[in-house]
């Protein structure tokens, strides 16, 4: 939700106004998207819109940096993202169902014990790398990753999960909707630190469209 004041009107609760003299303010304040599993970085480039198919052949690629949130990591999996790619992640528009689209999405995961103290914080600390590639086809709102599954660039976290690693997952809660998503969980045997676990970082969505 975002919050205008026009002409001048008191900004106190608003994020963006535009004063009687017609200039721009933009007050600080932070974009919550997603039910808070993602947060933009304001890393952002555009080649083109991505369009229609009406108008292929244009140049339509988008790329954006989300922040994943530390949150702790308990059942198995735990879902730490969701792009939902028909409804867009802002900077990231809304994808238009007339056209067709590729997606990658990498992941950059730091991983550590959670509570006050780090005690042995060479133990108790982690690192992964994932990323994988989805299609997506607007006929019908069908998206899915590629075969055989994502790759995982790199995985230090035996000294915090007994098993496992990064993994996506498709979402599709109400097939045939705009309502599909792709989600980052954490799958895992179990955790190591004796005060739980917590996972944060980052997330590169880059999205292509179909040309003719």
């Amino acid at each position: 939700k975002v919050a205008f004041a026009l002409g001048g009107t008191a900004a106190a609760n608003a994020k963006v106004a535009v004063s009687a003299s017609n200039d721009l303010h933009v007050y600080s304040g932070s974009i919550n998207v997603q039910s808070g599993l993602s947060v933009p970085t304001g890393s952002y480039f555009s080649g083109g819109n991505l369009n229609a198919n009406a108008t292929q052949n244009a140049v339509g690629i988008q790329t954006a940096d989300f922040i994943v949130s530390n949150i702790a990591v308990t059942t198995s999996p735990t879902i730490i993202f969701r792009y939902y790619p028909w409804l867009g992640l802002y900077p990231l528009p809304a994808l238009n169902a007339s056209n067709n689209f590729v997606v990658t999405m990498k992941a950059n995961l730091l991983l550590m014990e959670r509570g006050s103290t780090l005690v042995d914080e060479e133990d108790n600390v982690g690192y992964l790398e994932y990323s994988s590639v989805f299609g997506i086809r607007g006929s019908g709102y069908q998206l899915s990753e590629v075969t055989g599954g994502g790759t995982t660039i790199a995985n230090k976290t035996s000294n915090v999960l007994t098993s496992g690693g990064g993994s996506f997952f498709v979402g599709q809660p109400i097939p045939g909707t705009d309502q599909g998503y792709l989600s980052l969980q954490i799958t895992h045997g179990g955790v190591t630190p004796s005060n739980g676990l917590q996972v944060g970082g980052t997330v590169t969505i880059t999205v292509a469209q179909q040309i003719a």
